[in-house]
């Protein structure tokens, strides 16, 4: 199995970066370490916010704009959507402990973080532009839909597992309770996120060893290293 960008991508998105931590041997029962995790960030990432509005700060808009290059003008990327909740004090609900980890990760350093059981993968994992024929499963629906082409979705060889970059999950490839194994990945769109991304990737890498006993494999994707084997 491998994971892989495509030229596509790069040619709209030259500065893309993503921080993939490749995890084995997960331990991701219920816990309340998750949770408190997520908590203390919510803390962070509010007082970071402020009086701020959300479209002043730059990642924010650095998203937007990404997603108005394949057309997307309604869904927003997945970390204005969580820190809009944290701004609206609206609370973020635990999942389990591998999705509260890179939840917090996300909100405390504004970077889109997901999460992905290798065990439902079918062939290579791939961030590329959609074809319009590629189903999609929805979290908690029962039939499969069919994004538009051109939309930067992430897939395996027989489905789409997440659309719009981060933006929504698939329900056949999400993290649950008997997730052993799991592919983690943290996104930055512009050249000045890379810092704060290794950051993140190295928090987030030494959380989900400390508290979900994984092993872990650090990986760097950008323009010059766009693939590696899982």
């Amino acid at each position: 199995m491998e994971f892989k960008v495509s030229d596509q991508i790069f040619e709209m998105y030259p500065n893309l970066t993503l921080g993939v931590i490749v995890c084995t041997g997960i331990n991701n029962q219920p816990s309340e370490v998750g949770e408190k995790i997520l908590a203390d960030s919510v803390i962070l990432s509010k007082e970071k916010i402020g009086e701020t509005a959300l479209m002043d700060f730059e990642v924010v808009k650095n998203w937007r704009e990404a997603y108005k290059q394949f057309g997307e003008k309604k869904n927003r990327s997945s970390i204005e959507a969580l820190l809009r909740r944290v701004a609206n004090d609206k609370p973020l609900p635990s999942i389990n402990p591998l999705v509260d980890i890179y939840n917090a990760i996300s909100i405390k350093h504004f970077l889109p973080c997901g999460g992905e059981d290798i065990d439902s993968l079918v062939g290579d994992l791939q961030l590329t532009l959609g074809t319009g024929v590629e189903p999609f499963r929805p979290l908690g629906e029962a039939e499969d839909e069919f994004p538009p082409a051109g939309e930067v979705i992430y897939k395996d060889d027989e489905k789409i597992i997440c659309r719009s970059f981060n933006w929504r999950e698939s329900d056949l490839s999400k993290l649950t309770n008997d997730t052993e194994k799991a592919v983690l990945v943290v996104e930055c769109i512009a050249e000045e996120d890379r810092r704060r991304l290794i950051g993140a990737v190295d928090e987030l890498n030494s959380l989900v060893q400390r508290y979900c006993q994984a092993s872990t494999e650090i990986y760097i994707v950008n323009t010059d290293e766009r693939n590696f084997e899982i």
